[in-house]
């Protein structure tokens, strides 16, 4: 049976002012990527991939986790990856040419499945309810 783990991720886009003309001086006040919450299970790992046909992508086996809540990667080698995620609202298909953060914690928004399309290694982080 899986324990609740907690997740803290914090970090900032940027530290240096933007030049754009946004509500705030800097994109770390935009767009700070600090957030705390438990969740029923994690799981992290690197993988190597070499899927290229978009029709039988690379599908992470998300272990018991059956609504994810949050998920990161970084592509450690490779070109841009495409990566596939499923929720209630169907699939949708995001390039990852770096890294990718996504925090789903209200009931609906969660992920069920993560795939990916391309060639290279991908480290990644998810956490989720498993019942």
């Amino acid at each position: 049976m899986a324990q609740p783990t907690q997740v803290q991720v914090t970090g900032a886009i940027a530290s240096a002012p933007s030049t754009a003309s946004l509500y705030s001086t800097s994109l770390q006040e935009f767009l700070g990527l600090n957030f705390q919450a438990t969740y029923g299970a994690t799981k992290a790992g690197m993988i190597s991939i070499a899927a290229t046909d978009p029709l039988n992508p690379f599908v992470l086996s998300l272990e018991g986790i059956v609504a994810g809540r949050v998920f990161g990667m970084r592509l450690i080698s490779g070109d841009t990856m495409q990566v596939k995620i499923t929720t209630a609202l169907g699939v949708a298909s995001v390039p990852v040419s770096d890294e990718l953060v996504i925090h789903s914690p209200n009931p609906g928004d969660e992920f069920t499945a993560i795939a990916f399309v391309g060639t290279g290694d991908v480290r990644y982080f998810i956490a989720g309810d498993v019942d």
